[in-house]
């Protein structure tokens, strides 16, 4: 009895079961199924499109092709500070002054000396104003000082002699005399060359006359001293020419080699006049670089340590850097041997400055332009253009300070998703 109950419940099920399964599934399942396929279809079909680079992280320092210039302040006290991070300066301009136990009023009475003796060599000025009378303590050039003016006076008197010269003119007007005397002797030679040649003529002629008995010896006697007078008058016309000329000659020579001794010692107080002015020169450009710090480029001033009156200087750092104008960067990076090969030339690369926060400053772009071949324990380093300079992402000009350090990111070759899950499964099974 319980068998039979039992076997009708069964046959009772399997009707339900065979009901339930001749019937077909409902609608909403069979699209499900379709989706599902579908979905992942259009997912395998989207990771083949889906492309994305991978980073490399690092760090990097941007600096400038033209590197600042570092002043160091000489040892000793400072005096005076002229300039603040910021300034604008040009080259040469006043930055900071040293205490100095030279007075500013014997300094400037210096500088206006080396000035007018600048422009007593150049010849711009034939005046010179300063003596050794009332000349200020000047140590190291004190000497100096009172040399030039011991040589200043006979200087100008050389270099300026034309109307100054009593010498050279007596030698000159010396010169003339003889020329004039010599041309004067010129003519009288001529005269008595002429006398002696009418003295002659007559003497032969009475000569003649005598000999035929047409004339008195008296006559002839006469005649013939005439003619000897001739002779000597001549003679001693010859030897005042030959004086005269021997006269003109040496004066010429006294006059040339005393104004070969002139050039000589106009060339030697020259040369004299060159070296003073160098050693005062350079007496003052110790002065300077010893008490006053010079700006020695033009650029912006960034004063790396505070700098007050008073404060003690030991020469030892460097406490302010001139930046020059900035054209061009040089962006040094470094980044871990992991992944270094996938970074090629010309990649995409993106720096955060830390002094500038990225939110609000954006970010600077750039390009690789050389990669290392060579580790350097564990980093390899990189160079990097940048795109637009200091101008960020978000159009910002970012100012310039020196060795600005910031993070950087390559972005190397695109991958598929689908190829990155293919390296994982393939990594994962390899493993």
């Amino acid at each position: 009895m319980i068998e039979d109950t039992q076997e009708s419940r069964l046959d009772l099920r399997s009707e339900d079961v065979r009901d339930i399964l001749s019937r077909p599934p409902g609608w909403m399942i069979s699209w499900g199924n379709s989706v599902l396929i579908l979905i992942v279809c259009l997912s395998f079909l989207m990771s083949y499109f889906i492309k994305y680079p991978d980073t490399i992280a690092g760090e990097a320092q941007i600096s400038s092709l033209t590197p600042p210039v570092y002043v160091r302040l000489p040892v000793g006290r400072i005096d005076q500070v002229h300039v603040a991070t910021g300034d604008l300066v040009q080259k040469g301009a006043l930055l900071i002054e040293m205490t100095n136990d030279i007075e500013s009023g014997n300094l400037q009475y210096l500088a206006t000396f080396i000035d007018s003796l600048e422009k007593i060599q150049s010849g711009e000025s034939k005046f010179w104003s300063f003596s050794n009378l009332g000349v200020p303590p000047l140590n190291d050039a004190q000497a100096l000082v009172v040399e030039c003016n011991n040589l200043i006076p006979l200087y100008l008197k050389l270099k300026y002699r034309e109307s100054n010269d009593t010498k050279e003119r007596d030698l000159l007007r010396k010169l003339d005399i003889a020329t004039k005397l010599y041309a004067i002797g010129m003519e009288e030679a001529k005269i008595e060359r002429l006398v002696v040649k009418n003295a002659k003529t007559k003497f032969e002629m009475q000569k003649k006359e005598y000999e035929l008995g047409f004339d008195t010896k008296l006559n002839f006697l006469g005649a013939e001293s005439a003619y000897h007078l001739a002779l000597k008058t001549e003679s001693t016309v010859s030897k005042n020419l030959i004086r005269l000329q021997d006269e003109i000659e040496n004066n010429k020579v006294l006059l040339h080699n005393y104004r070969a001794s002139l050039a000589k010692t106009s060339l030697e107080n020259e040369q004299k006049l060159v070296s003073l002015l160098a050693q005062l020169r350079l007496v003052h450009y110790k002065w300077q670089n010893a008490h006053r710090v010079i700006s020695p480029k033009t650029g912006k001033v960034q004063v790396i340590n505070r700098l007050s009156e008073g404060q003690l200087s030991t020469g030892e750092e460097p406490q302010i850097a001139i930046i020059q104008d900035q054209n061009n960067y040089l962006v040094k990076g470094a980044v871990p041997i992991a992944g270094f090969g996938k970074i090629k030339i010309g990649e995409e690369v993106k720096l955060k400055v830390l002094d500038y926060p990225s939110d609000e400053y954006g970010v600077l772009d750039g390009q690789v332009t050389l990669t290392s071949s060579i580790n350097n324990g564990d980093q390899y380093y990189l160079e990097i253009a940048l795109n637009n300079d200091l101008t960020t992402s978000y159009g910002k000009t970012l100012e310039f300070k020196p060795d600005m350090r910031a993070t950087l990111e390559v972005l190397t070759e695109d991958l598929r998703l689908i190829e990155r899950l293919f390296y994982s499964l393939r990594s994962a099974f390899t493993d």
